[in-house]
């Protein structure tokens, strides 16, 4: 046996050698044994080119009338037995020295070279008698001499073994017995492999094979390259059949192969070069289908759904056969599925736009999550899963959002009925809203819809209210709008509207609507005029006046009470309410002096001054109307028709700031604000509307100034 220091050494010497054995890595393959070229003629490593010539015409020859049967009766010869092709194709692989000498390394030596005649265990073998030759090859291993030659020619036997049953578990001929008797070969195989490759009488037989061929194709570094090559060979080997029973679903076959692979020596060492090998055809045939899926999603993006779930089906197994190979261990095929996992969220990102299939879109990103190893990646596609499930949600709550967005557009574009459609949107909400709380939509979606609809409904009452004046419905509205919102923002916006829409009723609700403005003009002091100022309300600048007739300016009968809001010399008329209790004992007194009075005195008449008034619609802000000019005063006709002419510019101003203004009411409910764009839009709307509003106060003031000069001329 070789000592410690022999081994260091001989590992020493091999690290000094030159590059890896090409056509040691190509040989090593499952198929090593089942293709030697002298497996397949029956002859001994050593015969010679006339030998095996001979012998592969006679073989051809057997093979030609149906008696190539008779011709492999040695032990290990392959069954069925070798075509005529086959034979051809060993004879060609004699002829090149590189691999007849590796051919001749993996098959059974004579104990002294150039004597197989003579040596018993091949002769053994010649008849077929394999038990008898093992046994020769067992007494032989530990004596000093042949013992080398022993272990080799049994690594070759055992290892020849457990790649025919090999074959036999790839066609599903085997039973748990016969793994395990697979199992023991190779193992046994294995611990000889080991000592061949540090004894030197081994490679000091090679390299005299070399130099007896003679060829010289075959240098003399060749066995060095073969000697430092042989570890990562067998450990090839192992690896492709570990891939072979992982890729046909035999994981525990798989694992064996991998385990005995991990199992110390410098196999162990070779592992990870070994994997890579096996492994670079997989992850080849991978990336090419991952090129193929990015095509199909560029040129077909509806059909991006389907390759994708086609390359994950190519990819799942691959990642077993990573964990299989590397586990927990750092690796290159993580760059491979993170490749893989980036081109299944562009493709089925394509296919989602294109299409909207949100189910598939999540289903399938689900299933690449596993794939991606790298935390950006993991992080997107867990961003665009949430998404994929935001919409999914959406969908159901898309009708209830359907019927906000035209119950509001309703309600915009008939102001008089947006009560009812308010209603509308709170009647379906109440029928809606609960199912979709027990149908698995998140509640973050949840709570937008329920302020979607509490803003829309609260929309169609502000257009209600400001459209008509009524606004007790509005409180209704908005009391059942405001159990509905979720956030605090919406719950904010709908708590000062109904707080104005409160106050607003508390003034206005008891008013009668007119169709004109009142006369306010006094002839020597008699007429009609305004006195009063109570009930104030800020948000209008507006109070309650009472309309009396006057004699001398005295209040004598108070007719009614108007809300009015005074600007300059003018008023605006939102509505007549009712008189007070004084007011009816003001009349009272009053018709009671009066009848006293006629007694006393007779009537009289005066020139008339009048006094400005006008009307204006509780929907405007400013629209004052110029008084009636005398009959005597012809020459303010022209400058009265420009007052009316300048009146009809102010009014449409007035609608034009009043639409602005509803269309910033809407926007607002729907307003994007994680959108810079959206905002900035609303933004410029929101100042053009308030330019607006400037605008009409300036030209306004420049109206009431013009039509108090034309009173003025009118009373002069």
């Amino acid at each position: 046996m070789l000592t410690t220091e022999t081994n260091e050494r001989n590992r020493e010497r091999r690290e000094r050698t030159g590059s890896a054995c090409t056509p040691l890595l190509e040989a090593a393959t499952r198929d090593l044994f089942h293709d030697n070229a002298f497996r397949i003629t029956g002859l001994t490593m050593d015969a010679t080119m006339r030998e095996i010539t001979k012998h592969v015409e006679e073989l051809r020859m057997l093979e030609e009338f149906g008696e190539g049967k008779s011709a492999h009766t040695a032990a290990f010869a392959r069954k069925p037995p070798p075509t005529v092709e086959e034979i051809r194709e060993a004879l060609h692989r004699l002829k090149d020295p590189e691999k007849r000498i590796i051919d001749e390394f993996f098959w059974f030596w004579p104990q002294e070279p150039g004597r197989r005649r003579s040596d018993p265990a091949l002769q053994a073998l010649a008849r077929g008698e394999v038990d008898s030759a093992l046994q020769i090859w067992t007494s032989q291993e530990q004596e000093h001499v042949c013992g080398a030659v022993a272990s080799h020619n049994l690594a070759v036997a055992y290892w020849v073994a457990a790649l025919d049953w090999e074959c036999c578990v790839s066609r599903g001929q085997t039973n748990e017995r016969q793994q395990e008797e697979m199992a023991a070969y190779l193992q046994a195989g294995y611990s000889r492999w080991r000592r061949i490759r540090d004894d030197d009488h081994i490679w000091d037989q090679v390299a005299e094979r070399i130099r007896q061929m003679g060829d010289p194709r075959l240098k003399p570094a060749f066995v060095g390259s073969m000697r430092a090559t042989l570890p990562l060979a067998l450990a090839k080997i192992c690896a492709e059949l570990a891939l072979t029973h992982a890729e046909k679903g035999r994981m525990s076959l798989a694992r064996m192969h991998i385990e005995l692979l991990r199992e110390g020596g410098e196999e162990a060492a070779s592992f990870v070069k070994a994997a890579e090998l096996v492994l670079t055809p997989v992850t080849s045939r991978l990336r090419e289908h991952i090129r193929r899926t990015k095509e199909t999603a560029h040129e077909k993006p509806e059909a991006a759904a389907s390759a994708v779930r086609d390359l994950l089906a190519q990819a799942i197994p691959f990642v077993a056969i990573l964990d299989l190979f590397y586990g927990e261990a750092e690796h290159v095929g993580k760059e491979v599925l993170d490749e893989l996992a980036t081109a299944c969220i562009d493709c089925l990102v394509s296919h989602q736009k294109k299409t909207g299939d949100n189910h598939a879109f999540v289903e399938l990103l689900q299933m690449t999550l596993p794939l991606a190893d790298a935390v950006d990646v993991r992080q997107r596609i867990e961003k665009n899963i949430q998404i994929g499930r935001d919409n999914l949600a959406y969908v159901q709550v898309e009708p209830i959002r359907n019927i906000c967005e035209a119950a509001s557009k309703a309600a915009e574009a008939n102001p008089a009925s947006a009560d009812e459609q308010a209603d509308r949107i709170l009647s379906a909400a109440s029928g809606m809203l609960p199912k979709l709380s027990g149908s698995g939509v998140p509640n973050e979606i949840l709570d937008r819809a329920h302020d979607e609809v509490a803003l829309a409904a609260m929309h169609c009452a502000v257009l209600f209210g400001n459209k008509t004046e009524k606004w007790k419905p509005c409180i209704r509205i908005l009391e059942q709008s405001l159990r509905l919102a979720v956030s605090l923002d919406a719950q904010r916006r709908i708590r000062e509207n109904l707080a104005t829409v409160r106050t607003r009723s508390a003034l206005y609700d008891d008013l009668t609507p007119i169709s004109s403005a009142p006369s306010l003009s006094t002839v020597n002091g008699i007429g009609f005029t305004l006195y009063g100022c109570t009930d104030h309300d800020p948000a209008t600048d507006s109070y309650l006046a009472t309309y009396y007739f006057v004699l001398f300016f005295v209040p004598i009968f108070p007719i009614c009470r108007y809300r009015v809001a005074r600007s300059a010399n003018s008023y605006r008329f939102f509505g007549k309410a009712a008189l007070r209790t004084c007011d009816k004992w003001h009349i009272a007194v009053s018709i009671a002096v009066i009848i006293a009075a006629v007694f006393a005195m007779g009537s009289s008449s005066s020139s008339t001054s009048p006094s400005p008034s006008s009307y204006t619609s509780p929907n405007y802000n400013y629209t004052p109307v110029p008084a009636t000019p005398a009959p005597s005063a012809p020459a303010y006709d022209t400058e009265r028709a420009e007052i009316q002419a300048e009146r009809t510019r102010l009014q449409e101003l007035e609608n034009q700031i009043e639409q602005l203004g509803r269309e910033i009411d809407s926007d607002r409910i729907y307003l994007d604000r994680t959108s810079q764009y959206a905002v900035d839009a609303f933004n410029e709307k929101v100042g053009r509307y308030n330019a607006l509003v400037q605008h009409a106060k300036a030209a306004n003031g420049a109206f009431n100034e013009r039509v108090h000069n034309y009173n003025a001329g009118v009373r002069r």
